[in-house]
């Protein structure tokens, strides 16, 4: 620009016009070209025109600046102007960016509230079908119960017949005549009610058919979700079937509340009939009442003859009481149905209402308030990233300490299962221990019988040997002899002394045995004695080893259903951990699914961005070559 400095003020003047008419030509050329662009197209000329105004004030600016003192800091510091201008224009384009960021997040949490609002709305819907299947259930109970109520009434009708047939006897007059007209008037008009309650009933129960056609019909317009319309076409055979039946049973219903509308007709006029026979037959009692003599009139109402009528008419009369005593009753249960009837048909329209306002709700479209306030709740994708990683790490920690849980119990658990072998081993090893020493006791205690029952032998042996030598008697002593015979008395005294040495010796010998036999009895039964006290012992150990071995299986038996349920405790946790863990591995996946996506649109947002600079660039670019060139044009003029 520097070139442009040597030229006067008419020159600059000059200069001025000329840029200005020939911005003003490339305007018009391009407001002319414009009209042929579309919308886009106008838009980049609407800028390139501004840009062109704001270089050419900043050309004007440039040479006047030039005109004044040509200094060069001028032109950087517009530069850096353009430059801070181009900066702002990204950080605006960034911004916008963002915002159509936020947008897109916004649209995709709007879809996800849609789709949960579906959702609820689909089982709102099934809700209410379920309810009003229960409704019809129990419409088709209370169908039947009135059924049954009719037959009853039916035979009730059947009874008043039987009672009408019985006043119809000539016998029985004096009963019809004891019949309050009152009463009789009472049990018509009540009669008259019943009737009017079932019609009402009927009317209701062919409303209730209507309004359930109708919901059906409300159901399938305003169905204008796809699921709702879909699960009401599945429904609607279903539907219909029940109205048909409920129909069906109303059609029954009113058909048998007409006949005995006509049986209660037909009943009040055998009634008045009835009556009117009554006051014929008063009128005639009466005259004969008249005709006869007052004291055959006491005569007959002492009753010779007519002794057994009262006693048939007070049974009449019970009857008769204890049939309308079972009207009444009818009565109050058909009033107590009706109103349970009136409290269901309530329920059923708040049912109906919302039914409605579920159906109004599903079917009014989001507004863009609504828009926003929904998506007020959503998340940023980052966050919601950075949530579900949180969580993610948070269920790994918890997984991996479950784990780590698991590992030290299952190795707790096989240590111990490995000292209850051991024990068991033990224990084992200890009852066959006590096996042997039981068979071994055994052993012994029969060796023992078997000494016993020699020891008995044995005594019973030196009992008999005792026996034998108490029977030993001694000879008798020799008498004294003559002299004479002194030879033979000295030999016979010294046999004698020899005979007596050799009892004496016997005896002693004897009592030596039986000596020695007590002394050897007493030392078995001292053996035998320390030989079971010996036994018991061992026994009394032996069983204690055996309880102890007891208690230990036992305890061990315990400890094992413990680790057991532990087990199974851990293995639940586990489950469960490994199931929040999946669903967190799920949202992790949607999450960076999502993520990626977002970075797609950044990035293609980034290249339409940079695509955009690039053609703003080389239209500054061309812009800027027309003005070098229209400074030469005017150059060459000024020069011309």
């Amino acid at each position: 620009m520097k070139k442009f400095t040597s030229f006067g003020g008419g020159s600059g003047s000059r200069k001025k016009e000329a840029a200005a008419n020939a911005g003003e030509q490339r305007a018009q050329g391009r407001e002319n070209a414009g009209s042929e662009l579309d919308s886009s197209t106008m838009n980049e000329l609407e800028m390139l025109r501004a840009e062109n105004a704001h270089l050419k004030r900043l050309i004007e600016q440039q040479q006047e600046a030039q005109v004044v003192g040509g200094e060069d800091p001028a032109r950087d510091a517009e530069l850096a102007h353009l430059r801070r201008e181009r900066d702002e224009l990204q950080r605006q384009l960034a911004n916008l960016q963002s915002d159509y960021e936020a947008l897109q997040r916004d649209y995709a949490n709007l879809q996800r509230d849609r789709r949960l609002e579906v959702n609820e709305h689909h089982s709102e819907t099934r809700t209410v079908e379920a309810q009003i299947e229960f409704m019809s259930q129990q419409h088709k109970h209370e169908l039947e119960e009135k059924e049954s109520r009719i037959r009853d009434l039916e035979m009730k009708l059947v009874d008043l017949e039987q009672e009408v047939e019985l006043a119809q006897s000539p016998t029985h007059f004096i009963h019809v005549r004891s019949l309050d007209m009152d009463e009789m008037k009472e049990r018509i008009a009540d009669l008259e009610k019943r009737l009017q309650v079932a019609n009402a009933d009927n009317r209701r129960r062919a409303e209730e058919a209507d309004r359930l056609r109708e919901e059906l019909e409300e159901a399938k317009l305003k169905g204008g979700d796809e699921g709702l319309l879909a699960s009401v076409n599945a429904e609607k055979d279903y539907f219909k079937a029940q109205v048909a039946e409920h129909e069906a049973k109303a059609q029954n219903y009113h058909d048998k509340a007409t006949d005995l509308e006509a049986q209660a007709q037909s009943l009040s006029e055998e009634l008045h009939r009835k009556q009117e026979i009554i006051g014929r037959l008063e009128s005639q009692l009466a005259d004969l009442r008249m005709r006869h003599s007052p004291g055959r009139a006491e005569a007959h109402e002492g009753g010779g003859g007519e002794a057994p009528l009262p006693q048939d008419v007070k049974e009449l009369q019970q009857l008769l009481r204890e049939k309308e005593k079972a009207v009444w009753d009818l009565s109050d249960r058909l009033l107590a149905t009706s109103s349970e009837k009136d409290n269901v048909e309530q329920e059923n329209r708040q049912l109906k209402i919302q039914l409605e306002a579920a159906q109004a709700s599903s079917s009014q479209p989001l507004t863009p308030s609504g828009k926003k306030s929904k998506s007020k709740g959503g998340g940023v994708s980052d966050e919601v990233y950075r949530q579900l990683q949180t969580q993610l790490a948070a269920v790994q920690t918890q997984l991996a300490t479950a784990t780590a849980e698991k590992d030290e119990s299952e190795r707790r658990r096989k240590v111990h299962a490995v000292e209850m072998e051991q024990k068991l081993e033990g224990a084992d090893r200890n009852l066959r221990r006590l096996a042997e020493d039981k068979d071994r006791l055994e052993c012994a205690l029969k060796k023992k019988d078997a000494e016993i029952a020699a020891l008995e032998v044995s005594q019973d042996y030196r009992s008999q040997a005792l026996a034998v030598a108490r029977g030993v008697a001694l000879p008798p002593l020799p008498k004294t002899q003559p002299a004479g015979g002194s030879e033979e008395g000295t030999g016979a005294h010294a046999t004698n002394d020899l005979e007596i040495e050799l009892a004496l010796k016997s005896a002693a010998l004897r009592a030596l045995s039986v000596k020695n036999a007590h002394l050897h009895d007493v030392l078995q039964r001292l053996q035998h004695t320390t030989s079971m006290e010996a036994t018991e012992k061992e026994l009394q150990r032996t069983k204690a080893t055996l309880q102890d071995v007891h208690s230990q299986l036992c305890q061990a038996k315990g400890d094992l259903q413990k680790q057991k349920a532990e087990k199974t405790q851990l293995e639940t946790r586990v489950s469960r951990l490994e199931a929040e863990l999946e669903v967190s591995r799920q949202d992790d996946r949607v999450a960076r699914e999502a993520l990626a996506e977002a970075q797609k649109r950044n990035a293609r947002t980034a290249e339409e961005y940079k695509a955009q600079n690039e053609k703003y660039s080389s239209l500054l670019a061309r812009a800027m070559a027309d003005v070098e060139r229209m400074e030469a044009e005017l150059t060459k003029e000024r020069s011309a």
